[in-house]
């Protein structure tokens, strides 16, 4: 059923006159590292298929990146000017501005000197397009408020986001985040897409259960409200184990965190660090649930994942996937104790088998909307409507 959608898709797309080959820069800081998790992910996966159309594309970023092969990746060293996270790199600008004949630069993220170099070049090069990937929402931009107001005005920011000439939200809830921001030009709403798994036989072990959280150790990931919950949920279930996996972002927070758990005795949490790859692959195969209760999500690839995985999921209304419940693959609940500890409570009361015939419906959900080939091609058709003009498609949003 998948390679079906994926060739009409494929079909249409040539069909419609969207033939020409196009030269697309993406551009993004470190933060597109693998080891940071979903976003890196999400964005790999719609490149990778954008280049198997035969487009020429390049990846220019000052993050460690690997990727498969189709895709030019330049790897640019930077200054740790005014701390590391700005990421200053003249050669990454030099090459952004001299790279011939780019139709689009697609930029990913914001805050970082990478990210506003785009509004400093000729702007006759190029029609750029930005995906903010979540920085808009109200809680990101009140974690480090005053360096992000310095990046916004002093250093270039906000010229970089007069300068785009189309936005690309990944839901409806990321399209209203960028209105709120008085930006008016036009919004691309399209959801990351997912690589659909061959399901793997991994044997689960019969005497525990696992709920798995994926992504950064860091406040925004609200890791803090999910560990209280499990103190007064599931600490005394022996059965059951919590595993955090993921890397340490900020050290305070993860200390926090360890040392509340000391305090509590809580003995059934693991902390496993950062896994990719197969290692990733397998720890979902041999989880029950996965869990995400951040402050706010962008769009929460980890959850495509695990649903792709057929993992049923549960999560707070701070992360956009409220059609869990009518989907019946997992709980959306509203960030609020006494919610979220009914659902983590019905879920660990199911049994495997009442588990597992949730985790199959999510990932048929999944196949059906998120698959990265009609992500990738939809991207194009919007890049290629803000180059050429003609009939607008029906996900770009001008209003």
């Amino acid at each position: 059923m998948l390679i079906m959608v994926v060739i009409f898709w494929v079909n249409d797309f040539f069909e419609i006159g969207l033939s020409v080959i196009m030269k697309i820069v993406h551009l993004g800081s470190s933060d597109l590292a693998h080891a940071n998790g979903g976003v890196a992910s999400a964005v790999f996966g719609y490149i990778v298929f954008q280049a198997k159309l035969k487009h020429e594309i390049l990846l220019f970023t000052t993050g460690d990146v690997q990727i498969e092969q189709g895709v030019n990746v330049q790897f640019f060293p930077y200054l740790k000017l005014l701390g590391s996270k700005f990421q200053w790199s003249l050669p990454l600008f030099k090459a952004l501005q001299n790279e011939p004949n780019v139709q689009i630069i697609h930029n990913h993220g914001l805050w970082r000197f990478p990210n506003i170099y785009p509004g400093f070049i000729n702007k006759k090069k190029a029609k750029i397009i930005c995906s903010p990937h979540g920085v808009f929402s109200p809680w990101a931009l009140n974690y480090s408020a005053l360096k992000k107001k310095i990046t916004l005005f002093f250093l270039g920011q906000r010229r970089m986001l007069e300068a785009v000439d189309m936005f690309h939200a990944t839901c409806e809830e990321e399209y209203l985040q960028i209105r709120s921001q008085k930006l008016l030009q036009p919004v691309m709403v399209v959801a990351n897409g997912v690589d659909i798994p061959e399901i793997q036989e991994y044997t689960k072990n019969k005497e525990k259960r696992r709920v798995v959280f994926l992504g950064r150790i860091h406040p925004i990931k609200g890791l803090d409200f999910l560990l209280q919950s499990w103190c007064r949920v599931a600490a005394d279930k022996k059965e059951w184990e919590l595993c955090i996996v993921g890397p340490n972002i900020v050290e305070d927070y993860a200390e926090s965190l360890a040392t509340f758990l000391k305090e509590q005795r809580i003995n059934n949490v693991r902390f496993l660090g950062s896994i990719n790859g197969l290692e990733k692959q397998k720890l979902l195969a041999e989880s029950d649930y996965l869990v995400l209760t951040s402050h706010s999500e962008n769009f929460a690839m980890v959850v495509a994942e695990a649903l792709a995985h057929a993992l049923p999921v549960i999560v707070t209304e701070g992360v956009p996937w409220e059609k869990l419940n009518s989907k019946g693959c997992g709980w959306w609940v509203p960030r609020k104790s006494n919610s979220f500890d009914a659902a983590l409570t019905k879920a660990i009361g199911l049994t495997r088998e009442e588990s597992s015939e949730m985790g199959a419906l999510g990932r048929e959900w999944v196949k059906q909307d998120f698959s990265v080939e009609s992500v990738a091609i939809r991207l194009v058709l919007g890049y290629e409507w803000i180059c050429k003009g003609g009939e607008k498609p029906e996900f770009v949003k001008v209003e």
